[in-house]
C-alpha cells in the first residue's frame, strides 16, 4: 500500500511539473546543458528531453552531423539555439514543436535586432524595459522573459539602440552592422535614486487619464528619459500615431489628432477631434472637440467643447462646461458651468454656475457661487461669494462670506465676514466677527467687535461697539459710541428704572436704556382726575445724561406723551415735554432726580368730555390758543421729582 501511495504522489508531481512547463513558451523554457564535440543531432535530442519540446528540421537547413560544444546554465532554449547556430537558423513554434529553418538573408530596408536583457547584479531577466532608436523613433518592450525583438530602419548614419528602464541606467547596445543581430545585454542598476520632475508628477498622478493610454505607451513613457522632437505629428488614436509608441516622449511643433492625441509637448498648435492630451507644455493654440488636457504649462488658448485641464495656464481657457488649473491660471477662464484653480488665479473667471480659486487677483463672475481663499479684486455671483481674505468687492444676489474683508460686500440677502474692514451692504443681514467700516442691512447686522457704523432696518447686534448703531433695535455688550434707535440695550451701558411725580401726573414709571450720551425713554403715568375715572398717558422719548461728578449728573430729555381717559387713545391729545434735570446718587445704584420741564399740550376740542378733562389738564398756561385746523395748544412750565434704580 505504501508503494502505491509513493507511485501516485510521484505521478502527480510529474504531471504538475509538466503542466508548469507547458505554460511556458517552448523557446523560453530554461535548461542546463554541457556537451563537448557532439553532433548537432545529439545536442538537439538533449534539449528536446530537457525542455519537453520537439524539433523539426530538414537536412538542407541543418547539418545534423556537425560537431559542436556548448555550455549553458539556466538559459532559455532560444538562447541555447542562438549559441549553437549563431543566427544561421530561424525558429517557428507550432504548439510544442520548434521548426528550424535555414536563414537566407534577403534585401530589406530593416534590420532585425533581438536578444535578452538581464539585471547586471542579480542576473534575472529584465521585463518591461524599453529598447528604442531615438533617430528612427521605433521601440520595443522586453517581455516577461526579458526577450525583445525590434525592426530598425536602415539609414546612412547607422541606427543606434538604447535600453531604458525605471531604476536602471540607460545603456547603449553594441553597434548594429548586419541584417540580423542577436545580443544578450546586462543592464546596470541606477546608482542614484530617480526623481520625477514636478511636471511628471502632475502629468502622471493628477491630470492624465491613464485608462485612455495603452500599456506599451505607458511603459515607454515611464522608462524613456530622452525627449524626441518632431515638426509635425498625426494620430488616429493615442496608440496609432506617426510618433509610434514613443509619442509620450515626443515634443511636436504641430499636432493633429483624429480622435484622441497623446504627446509630451506641443510648441505651436494642436487640433483634436475628441481630445488632446499633452504630458508637459502646450503652446499657442489648442482646440479639442471635447477636452484639452495639459499636464504642464498651457501658454496660449485652450478651446474645448466640454473641458480644459492644465497644470498651469497663463493664457485663455474656454470650455462648454469646465476649466481646471492645478497650479496657477490667468488671465481668462470662461466656462458654461465652472472654473477651478487649485492655487493662484490672476485675471477673470466667468462661469454660469461656479468659480473657485485659492488665491484670486482679478474678477470672478458666476451665476451661483464664487469661492476663493484670498481674493484681491471683484467677485460677483447670483447666489453666493466666499473668500477667506478679500481686498476688493463682493456682490451677490443671495450672500457673501469672507474670513477677512477689506473692501465692499454687497448682497441681496446676507453678507458674512470674520474680519471686515470696509463696507457691508445687504438686503437682509450682515454678519462679521470683527468689523471696521460700515454695515448696512435691510433687516439685521451682527458683529462681535464694531469700529464704525451699523445701519439696519430692524436690528443691530454687537459685542463691543466703538462707533454708531442705527436701527429700530440695537444691542451691544459694551459701547464706546452711540446707539440710535427705537430701543437700544447695552449690557454694560446705561439703564435706569425711574419712579416720579410731576404737576399733572402724580404716579409715573419710566425705563431708560442705551448709553449716557443717548438713551431711549419709555414711560407711563396715571392721574385720577375725578372719582371713578382713569386718566393717564404712555410716552416715548430720548435722553442724554452728562457730567463727570461721582454723585451728580445732569439730564436733558425730550418726550412725546399720548394722553388718554379710560384708556381711550382716540383723538389727538399729546404732551410734548422737554426736561432739564439733575441726578444725585444716594446709595449704591439708587439716586434722587429732580428737574424743570417745558410742556406743550395739543388737544382736540371736539373730544368727548373735553371741557371736564383735557381743557383743565394743565395747572396753568403760558399760552392757550386754537389753531386754524381747530386744535388747541396750551403750554406751561412744570417740575418733577423722583427716584431711580439700577
Amino acid at each position: 500500500m505504501r508503494r502505491v501511495l509513493i507511485i501516485i504522489l510521484l505521478c502527480i508531481q510529474a504531471i504538475c511539473l509538466k503542466s508548469q512547463v507547458g505554460t511556458i513558451p517552448p523557446l523560453e523554457r530554461e535548461i542546463t546543458l554541457t556537451v563537448q564535440n557532439k553532433p548537432i543531432s545529439f545536442v538537439l535530442s538533449n534539449i528536446s528531453a530537457l525542455a519537453d519540446v520537439e524539433f523539426s528540421y530538414s537536412s538542407d537547413a541543418i547539418n545534423a552531423n556537425e560537431l559542436v560544444s556548448i555550455h549553458v546554465e539556466d538559459k532559455s532554449v532560444r538562447y541555447t539555439l542562438n549559441a549553437i547556430f549563431n543566427g544561421a537558423v530561424r525558429y517557428k513554434v507550432r504548439g510544442k514543436y520548434v521548426i528550424l529553418q535555414k536563414h537566407e538573408p534577403k534585401p530589406s530596408d530593416n534590420m532585425l535586432v533581438e536578444g535578452y536583457l538581464y539585471d547586471a547584479e542579480t542576473g534575472e531577466k529584465l521585463a518591461q524595459a524599453t529598447v528604442y532608436s531615438k533617430e528612427q523613433k521605433v521601440s520595443a518592450i522586453s517581455d516577461e522573459y526579458g526577450y525583445f525583438k525590434i525592426l530598425v530602419p536602415i539609414d546612412a548614419s547607422g541606427p543606434m539602440l538604447k535600453v531604458s528602464k525605471v531604476g536602471y541606467s540607460d545603456t547603449l547596445l553594441a553597434s548594429i552592422a548586419t541584417e540580423s543581430n542577436y545580443m544578450n545585454v546586462d543592464i546596470p542598476v541606477k546608482q542614484q535614486p530617480q526623481f520625477e520632475s514636478i511636471q511628471d508628477k502632475i502629468s502622471g498622478q493628477k491630470i492624465i487619464p491613464e485608462w485612455l493610454i495603452s500599456r506599451n505607451l505607458k511603459i515607454n513613457t515611464r522608462n524613456v528619459s530622452d525627449t524626441l522632437f518632431r515638426t509635425m505629428q498625426f494620430s488616429v488614436a493615442p496608440f496609432l500615431t506617426t510618433n509610434g509608441f514613443l509619442t509620450g516622449r515626443t515634443e511636436n511643433d504641430f499636432s493633429v489628432n483624429m480622435t484622441i492625441g497623446y504627446v509630451q509637448g506641443v510648441n505651436v498648435m494642436e487640433f483634436g477631434g475628441i481630445a488632446n492630451i499633452v504630458r508637459k507644455d502646450a503652446g499657442v493654440i489648442q482646440f479639442g472637440g471635447i477636452a484639452n488636457i495639459v499636464g504642464g504649462h498651457s501658454h496660449g488658448v485652450q478651446g474645448a467643447g466640454i473641458m480644459n485641464i492644465a497644470g498651469r495656464s497663463n493664457g485663455v481657457q474656454a470650455a462648454g462646461c469646465l476649466n481646471v488649473a492645478i497650479e496657477d491660471a490667468g488671465p481668462v477662464q470662461v466656462a458654461g458651468i465652472g472654473n477651478f484653480v487649485w492655487k493662484y488665479f490672476k485675471g477673470a473667471q466667468a462661469a454660469s454656475i461656479f468659480n473657485f480659486s485659492r488665491q484670486l487677483n482679478g474678477i470672478q463672475a458666476s451665476g451661483i457661487v464664487n469661492a476663493t481663499g484670498t481674493a484681491k479684486g471683484l467677485q460677483m455671483a447670483g447666489i453666493v461669494n466666499h473668500a477667506n481674505s478679500l481686498t476688493g468687492l463682493q456682490a451677490a444676489g443671495i450672500g457673501n462670506t469672507s474670513i477677512a474683508l477689506k473692501g465692499v460686500q454687497a448682497a441681496g440677502i446676507v453678507n458674512g465676514a470674520k474680519a471686515a474692514d470696509g463696507v457691508q451692504v445687504a438686503g437682509i443681514a450682515n454678519a462679521a466677527m470683527t468689523f471696521e467700516g460700515v454695515q448696512v442691512a435691510g433687516i439685521v447686522n451682527g458683529a462681535l467687535n464694531v469700529k464704525g457704523v451699523q445701519v439696519a432696518g430692524i436690528l443691530n447686534l454687537a459685542g463691543q461697539v466703538d462707533g454708531f448703531q442705527v436701527a429700530l433695535f440695537n444691542y451691544a455688550d459694551t459701547c464706546q459710541g452711540i446707539p440710535f434707535g427705537l430701543f437700544s440695550f447695552v449690557r454694560k451701558g446705561y439703564h435706569k428704572i425711574e419712579l416720579s411725580a410731576n404737576e399733572v401726573f402724580y404716579t409715573n414709571l419710566a425705563f431708560r436704556s442705551g448709553v449716557k450720551a443717548f438713551h431711549s425713554i419709555w414711560s407711563a403715568g396715571l392721574q385720577p382726575f375725578q372719582s371713578g375715572s382713569r386718566f393717564g398717558y404712555f410716552g416715548y422719548g430720548f435722553g442724554s445724561t452728562f457730567g463727570d461728578w461721582k454723585k451728580h449728573s445732569f439730564d436733558i430729555d425730550g418726550e412725546v406723551l399720548r394722553v388718554m381717559k379710560d384708556f381711550n387713545i382716540s383723538g389727538n391729545n399729546t404732551i410734548y415735554r422737554f426736561t432739564l434735570g439733575v441726578d444725585r446718587q444716594l446709595l449704591g445704584k439708587i439716586s434722587l432726580t429732580a428737574g424743570l420741564s417745558y410742556n406743550i399740550l395739543t388737544t382736540n376740542p371736539r373730544s368727548a368730555n373735553y371741557d371736564e378733562t383735557f381743557d383743565k389738564l394743565p395747572p396753568y398756561t403760558l399760552e392757550n390758543k386754537t389753531r386754524q385746523d381747530g386744535s388747541n395748544v396750551k403750554s406751561w412750565v412744570g417740575a418733577k421729582v423722583g427716584i431711580r434704580f439700577l
